[in-house]
Formats: structure tokens, C-alpha cells, sequence
């Protein structure tokens, strides 16, 4: 077989045998070699070219080495980029994990006034800890076990250690705790368990204040407990029975800890550790909502029951306080105030706070217990004294001034300080400019318990928080946004109370350079010091340490360093429009970098809008934000328009009456026109800013603009699509949306055809809104519902966590019908066993909206060519 196969090789050659068969030979061999080397050299070219790249989000790095977005598959309409040398921050590097800048620190205050400084770097094998005692600026090393740190008792001899087993809602969950003694600075090896048994779940621990004692409650089966030692957990007294996940005793249900205390925590201890004050949450007969979690182990859904009361109810959530005297180990309930105690339990519990009572009421005893009550509308606050005695009325505010109504924030009445002769709290205020402020109040109790607002502190803006009192020093420390665009300050007023001279505010800020904007602030328990971090946008957050009675006094702690960003930092601008509503409109615009003259870019809104809330800070951006300009050449704005928090504005001049009139809307009545009416007065003004953006700014394409907002700001992207129909919005993107906040009992009603669904909680929207029985116009105009069909125009993306607890499904489920029913083309994304955050699918989400921005709206003349 060889040598036949052989013989046909060679007749198959003949030709080139004989006297001619060199040349022909050679020929031969030249081509071959030819084909061989385009075999070869297309091997190589092969290899060389960019393999393609299938995933939803691309980015690749260009000849010259800068990010740029390449587009490899034909289903995805081309981008252009409009900046070809420019380093870009990409999708990939958002959720890289890296950190390009010092934003946070982590410390805490010891109740002596001390500041602990816990720092860490990826040098360290571990956090440094150090210790900065009251009157000084020296730092000394503190705890050598770092998982101690902040959980030590106020005698500083025991630690208590938490490992978390389940997540509960957003501020809550259950662990396993144990105790250790300290001893030097480090823990002991011994432990002991918190609970009945080893391994209870436990919802929530506090030490007892006293700085003696290292006794402390609990809360296990949402059941009180009091434990006298911490090495004898058998020995712990049960104080409350009858606990169950709808009957909580010291810890939150989800209404309060979602809307009114933004904490789990519902115990409050004296000062001498004598009392202790907890609330009482009874859901059993309020109407529960089933949220559904998907697994592997069942084959059947699992349905979590969630007392969740809805605007108008009449089961709301009932809330009874007690308090427990240690010392004859009685406990008694507080009433509520006599113009609550007829509402049938439809009341809420603000705040409490234990105080000393002062000189001039000693005759109350040692120690009583401030509360803050509001009724269900939360537009009338009243201040009672008890202890475990009786209670006495300190003072009724009503939510009213000049025929002007509002709400009560529960943050603005959650900061109470004690003074010499009463307390400090905020109060709305008539300034002497005529409008209306959140000021810091100054209520002074006689000997009987009854006060009266003897001081007002503040200027033309609101107050936001009050961060500390010093009554060594009479020195007041509060923060507001002030007159200014987009800053956040800190403010010391000295010889606050009992000083002779008119008050003078004295700005912290002014002390640095570049600090428009402080961050996180706090006060020591003393309120001798204060902390603040300064903020520029595309720097590190520098931190401070700030003497209260010389500011000149001070400290750097952390982000003197240089910030390293290895993209181009895209432009911010800061400023406001005049807006037909009679406010100025303020935003924070940010833009690429080298965008050159004439150049055309789309425009992203991104909107919340809530009431109290406030979007323009004169910070870095979110990450989100700076990666989508940054990657896909965009333009990228914020804005505070009427329902805004914390407005004030500059007087510069003398006003004429009718000046003065319209300066005066600028007041109160920048959150005071969405009482009662949400959505309508938000909705008109974001439509008259993109129109001021249009006039004003040059490089915004007018036929490129989408809106994009989470939660309320949802609801008001839906809301101003519907109102727009497409003529300045040409997408919109709305994720977890309220769609209406209307509520009709038990059942789903049909009226005229229209779909009523329900949305949400009592205490958010009966705050803003009202009763549905009240202000029948108001909730109705809240309803997007029934107009589905104008959005026929609107480019349009909807997602939702369908484990919502705070925006139920319910509200795009609702949405989405309308839409379908409507011959509506929009995109939906359900995200199953996903709250509000949907923080387990941000990739996701955020992939998905890119490319919905980059296909469906941001597609100019050349890509559709």
C-alpha cells in the first residue's frame, strides 16, 4: 500500500521530471512558500485584532492608553465619544471596590467628652486607636482589641461583642451578643452570654449610663429584660411578657423605626441609671401587607407578614410608655397628654429624654422624663414631664403662624438639651424679615413643670440640627444649610442663653479654606468640642477637631493627603434660576471635561424632590453620576426646588413692600406650597429649571434630556412625564415609584374605571397629606394611574424590588397594568427578593439604565445614521 501510494505521488509530480524540472520545481517551491506565508501572517493578524466583547457594558483602552467606550455588536446603536483624550471612569471601575477618595472616618465620643480616633490603612495589620481627652489635643493609644471599642460599658471594666444573624428592616436585626471584661485595654478570653440561653437571639443592648455601673437591658423575643452583672446572665429579670413581632416592647416596629425615630432603639435610661423609660408597639390589629422571598428549599413561595397601616386606617399603630424604677422595681405607664387621650391611641411618640430637673423645679424630684407627643397629623407637638409619679403638661405648639400651616418633622424636635433652667429644642419661628424658620427655641420651666419659650436663636434659614449645648460655658453649637448654594455649615453662638449682648452667629467655616460644605458634624456629651469634615468636590474629606470656646483652637486628624483620581475630573457648576414660582431654583451641574464650543451633549436630571429634603451639596458627586458623564460624555444635574429643606436667602439691600412681599414666599412657604398637595408645585418647578437649563446653558441638547428618579423621586419622574408628555422630557427612568398615596379601607376600589391602589404608610403620608376623608383633592392628584396614556411619548424604564417594604410592589404592579392597558411601549425590570435599596443588584440595575440611557435615549443624528 506505501509504495502504490507512493507511485501516485510521484505521476501526480511527473511534470516536473526531465530536462525542464529545476526550474519547475523551484516555482513550486516559491509558491508554496507563499502560501505558507499567508497562512502564517493571517495567523498573526488574527491574533492581533480585539477579540469581541458580548457583555451589557463595554470599555476598553484606546492606541493612546485613555478609557474609551467601544461599541463591538450591531444589536446596540454606535456612541460616539466626543472627547478622544480623555481618561474616563468606567462602569468596570465603579464596582471595582477601589477607593479613590478619604470620604469617611470612623470615631466615637466616650461620655466624659473624650474623642476617639479609629484609624485605619491598608498598611496596618489593624485599626490604630487613640484617645484625645476632654481639654486637650494630645492623643494617647486607647483599646488594644478593636472589636470593643465602641460597645464598652460606662465604667469602662466590661465590652459587650455582637455577631449578626438576621437582618430585620433597615436600622434593625438579631445577633448573638456576649460579654468580656476589660482589663488594661484588652479583653479577657472568658465570655458570657446575653439571654436566656447560650445562643439567644437578641434585638437590642444598652449599658446603663451611669458612670459606675456596668448593668444594662435587653431586648430578646422583643420582651424586656434587666441584667445586674454581666458575668451572671441566669440572673437576668424578665420586665415585660407578652412580647411577639407584633406586640414589641424597647424595640421599634417598622412604622417607627422606618418613619418616626430612624432607629431601632425604644429605650431611654436616666442619668443616674435610676429609670428606664421604654415604648410599647402594638400591631396586633393593624392591617398587615405579605412581602414574597423565592428559595431553593421550598417549592411554594414564602409570604412575610408586615403590619404596614396606610394613610387613613382607622387601626393605626398603638404606642404606650413606661417606666421602670429600679430601685422599688415598679413600673408605671405615662399617659399622653390630655388632647390625645381621647384620640383613640392615634398619636405619635416623638422623642424622649431624661434630664436633671434644674434648680427652679427641684420640687419635681431629681430626674424626669421629656416627651414629645404629636397628634396623627403631625402638625401639633406637646411637651410632657414625667416620672414614675405623674406627668405634667410643659407645652402645646401648634404648627401654625399667621393662618400658615405645616408639618412637624421628627427630626427637628429628636435633639433635646438640657440647660440651667429648662431645655433646648427646635420650634418654627416668625423671623424678623417675616418669614417663617425652624429656630432653636429655648424653653425655660417654672417650679410647677409648666414652660414657656423664653429665647429664640437663629437667623433668615432654618436650623437642621442642634449638635450640642456646653452649660460649663453657655455656648450653643447647631448645623444649617445657611443662605448659600449648596452649603452645609457648622455654628457656634456664645453666651447663648445668659449673656447680656444680642446673640452673634459665628460660622465655623470661616476658620478653613474651601469648606463650603461640612459633612457628618457631631458635639461631644459636653459640648466643650465639635468634629466636622470639610468637603470639596474631587478631595479628600479633611477632618477636624474643634475647640467650641476658641475655634482658633483646632486640630487636623485625617486627609491632608492629595486625593489620586486616575480619570479627568469632570466640571462642576453651582447656581440658581429665578423661577416663575417666585424661589430661586438652585442646582449643582456637572459636565465632562474638555468639552470644546458648539459641542451638543444630552442632559440626565436626577430628582428626588421629597419634602424636607435636599439634593444640591457642594461635595463629590455619587460615583454613579461621575461614571455615567465621565464614560458616556453627558451632562449631569441636581436641583432644589419648592418642598426643599433648610432654604434661606441673602438680603443684600433695602426691599421695596412689593419686593419684601415676594421675598417672603422665599420663606417658610418654599416647603408650606407641597402641604397637603404633593407632586403638583415639585413637578411645575423641574419643568421650569430644565427650561432655565435649555436658555441658560449651551451645550445642552434639547432633544437628548431624560429624568431619573429612586422613591419619591420616582414618583415625580412619573409625575412630570405624565405632565410633560414628551415635549421637554424624552426619557424617563423611575425606580421603587410611588404611583399614589391614596387609601380607601380594606378593599381596592373602582372609580370612573380607574384603578385606586394603596400605597403608603400612615405616619409619611397623613404628615404631608393629611386625612383621605380631609383633602380628598390632594391624594387624588397624587394618582398617576389613570394617566397612563401620556406617557405614549415618553421613552420610558420602570424598576422595582418586588420585596419592597417601604414602596411596596403594589404601586408598578398598579402602574404597570395602566401602561399595558394603555398600548404603552416601556421597559420593566422586577427585581425578585430586592427591598428599596435593591442593594444586591445595583450592578445590575445601573447596567441596565445605562444602556437604556445609551440605545433608547442618548442616540444623536450621527449614531442613527
Amino acid at each position: 500500500m506505501e509504495n502504490d501510494n507512493y507511485d501516485v505521488e510521484e505521476q501526480g509530480c511527473s511534470v516536473f521530471n526531465g530536462k525542464h524540472g529545476y526550474f519547475a520545481r523551484s516555482c513550486c517551491v516559491v509558491f508554496v512558500l507563499i502560501i505558507c506565508l499567508i497562512f502564517v501572517l493571517s495567523v498573526i493578524f488574527t491574533f492581533m485584532q480585539r477579540p469581541v466583547d458580548l457583555s451589557l457594558t463595554k470599555s476598553a483602552i484606546n492606541s493612546t492608553g485613555n478609557y474609551t467606550l467601544v461599541e463591538e455588536t450591531s444589536a446596540k446603536p454606535r456612541f460616539q465619544s466626543l472627547l478622544t483624550n480623555t481618561r474616563r471612569f468606567t462602569y468596570d471601575q465603579l464596582f471595582s471596590g477601589k477607593q479613590f477618595l478619604i470620604d469617611f472616618y470612623d470615631y466615637i465620643w466616650l461620655p466624659d467628652g473624650s474623642f476617639v480616633h479609629i484609624k485605619t490603612d491598608e498598611v496596618l495589620p489593624k485599626p490604630k486607636v487613640e484617645k484625645i481627652p476632654l481639654g486637650t489635643f494630645e492623643s494617647h493609644p486607647f483599646i488594644n482589641d478593636n472589636e470593643y471599642i465602641k460597645s464598652l460599658s460606662s465604667d469602662m471594666e466590661y465590652a459587650f461583642g455582637s455577631q449578626k444573624v438576621n437582618d430585620i428592616w433597615r436600622h434593625s436585626a438579631e445577633y448573638f451578643y456576649h460579654i468580656v471584661k476589660m482589663t488594661n485595654g484588652s479583653a479577657s478570653t472568658e465570655r458570657w452570654h446575653v439571654g436566656p440561653e447560650e445562643n439567644s437571639l437578641i434585638q437590642a443592648f444598652y449599658w446603663n449610663p451611669n458612670a459606675s455601673s456596668h448593668d444594662f437591658v435587653y431586648v430578646h423575643n422583643y420582651n424586656l429584660y434587666y441584667q445586674k452583672d454581666p458575668e451572671k446572665p441566669d440572673g437576668a429579670i424578665q420586665l415585660t411578657v407578652g412580647g411577639s413581632s407584633f406586640n414589641r416592647f424597647g424595640f421599634a416596629n417598622w412604622l417607627y423605626e422606618e418613619e418616626i425615630l430612624e432607629a431601632s432603639a425604644a429605650v431611654w435610661w436616666s442619668p443616674s441609671g435610676r429609670y428606664v423609660s421604654y415604648l410599647r408597639f402594638d400591631d396586633r390589629e393593624v392591617n398587615r401587607v405579605f412581602l414574597p422571598k423565592y428559595n431553593d428549599e421550598d417549592s411554594y413561595v414564602e409570604y412575610f407578614e408586615l403590619p404596614y397601616p396606610k394613610a387613613g386606617v382607622a387601626n393605626n399603630t398603638l404606642v404606650t410608655q413606661y417606666i421602670w424604677d429600679s430601685e422599688n422595681h415598679k413600673i408605671v405607664e405615662t399617659a399622653p397628654p390630655n388632647e390625645l387621650s381621647g384620640a383613640n391611641g392615634n398619636y405619635y411618640v416623638l422623642t424622649n429624654k431624661w434630664i436633671t430637673m434644674p434648680s427652679n423645679a427641684s420640687d419635681l424630684g431629681q430626674e424626669r422624663l421629656i416627651t414629645v407627643w404629636t397628634n396623627r397629623d403631625q402638625n401639633h407637638v406637646y411637651f410632657s414631664l414625667c416620672n414614675e409619679q405623674d406627668c405634667v403638661m410643659i407645652l402645646s405648639f401648634a404648627y401654625q403662624i399667621d393662618n400658615r400651616k405645616l408639618w412637624v418633622h421628627p427630626k427637628d424636635v429628636r435633639g433635646i438639651f438640657p440647660t440651667e433652667t429648662g431645655f433646648l429644642t427646635l420650634l418654627p419661628h416668625k423671623y424678623k424679615d417675616g418669614n417663617i424658620y425652624n429656630h432653636v427655641a429655648h424653653i425655660e420651666l417654672d417650679k410647677t413643670g409648666s414652660g414657656k419659650i423664653t429665647k429664640w436663636i437663629g437667623e433668615n434659614f432654618d436650623v437642621m440640627a442642634i449638635l450640642g449645648y456646653s452649660r460649663r460655658i453657655d455656648a450653643l453649637t447647631f448645623s444649617a444649610y445657611g443662605d448659600g448654594i449648596g452649603e452645609h455649615g457648622t455654628y457656634i453662638v456664645k453666651e447663648a442663653l445668659y449673656g447680656n449682648e444680642k446673640n452673634k452667629l459665628n460660622k465655623v467655616a470661616d476658620q478653613f479654606e474651601d469648606c463650603k460644605t461640612m459633612g457628618y458634624q457631631s458635639a461631644d456629651p459636653t459640648g466643650e468640642r465639635i468634629v466636622v469634615q470639610c468637603e470639596k468636590p474631587f478631595e479628600n474629606t479633611r477632618l477636624y477637631l474643634v475647640d467650641v470656646a476658641d475655634t482658633s483652637k483646632k486640630v487636623m486628624l485625617g486627609g491632608s493627603t492629595k486625593a489620586y483620581i486616575p480619570f479627568d475630573v469632570p466640571l462642576l457648576k453651582f447656581g440658581k434660576f429665578k423661577l416663575p414660582s417666585g424661589i430661586d431654583g438652585h442646582y449643582m451641574l456637572m459636565k465632562p471635561p474638555n468639552l470644546k464650543d458648539g459641542l451638543k451633549i444630552p442632559l440626565l436630571l436626577d430628582i428626588y424632590g421629597g419634602p424636607d429634603s435636599k439634593q444640591v451639596m457642594q461635595k463629590t458627586p455619587t460615583a454613579h453620576a461621575i461614571q455615567i458623564v465621565s464614560q458616556y460624555d453627558v451632562a449631569y444635574a441636581r436641583i432644589d426646588v419648592r418642598g426643599t429643606a433648610g432654604r434661606g436667602e441673602k438680603r443684600r439691600r433695602r426691599m421695596t413692600s412689593s419686593e419684601l412681599i415676594q421675598f417672603i414666599i422665599l420663606g417658610w412657604n418654599v416647603k408650606e406650597q407641597v402641604y397637603r398637595n404633593l407632586g403638583e408645585a415639585e413637578t411645575v418647578d423641574t419643568l421650569d429649571m430644565l427650561r432655565e437649563f435649555l436658555n441658560n446653558v449651551k451645550y445642552i441638547d434639547e432633544d437628548r434630556i431624560a429624568i431619573m428618579g429612586w422613591s419619591y423621586g420616582g414618583f415625580l419622574t412619573a409625575k412630570i412625564a405624565v405632565k410633560d408628555q414628551g415635549d421637554l422630557v424624552k426619557c424617563a427612568i423611575s425606580i421603587a415609584p410611588v404611583t399614589d398615596f391614596k387609601y380607601y379601607g380594606k378593599k381596592i376600589e373602582f372609580i370612573a374605571s380607574q384603578i385606586v391602589s394603596c400605597f403608603s404608610d400612615s405616619a409619611y403620608t397623613e404628615r404631608y397629606l393629611g386625612q383621605p376623608s380631609d383633602n380628598p383633592t390632594g391624594y387624588m392628584n397624587t394618582n398617576v394611574i389613570p394617566h397612563a396614556r401620556n406617557m405614549t411619548n415618553v421613552n420610558y424604564f420602570l424598576a422595582h424590588g418586588e420585596k419592597d417594604d417601604n414602596v411596596h410592589y403594589q404601586n408598578s404592579a398598579r402602574w404597570s397594568e395602566a401602561l399595558q392597558f394603555n398600548g404603552v411601549h416601556f421597559t420593566q425590570l422586577v427585581y425578585a427578593n430586592e427591598n428599596h435599596s435593591l442593594s444586591h443588584k445595583l450592578h445590575h440595575l445601573y447596567a441596565e439604565i445605562q444602556r437604556f440611557l445609551m440605545n433608547e435615549c442618548f442616540r444623536s443624528t450621527i449614531d442613527l445614521l
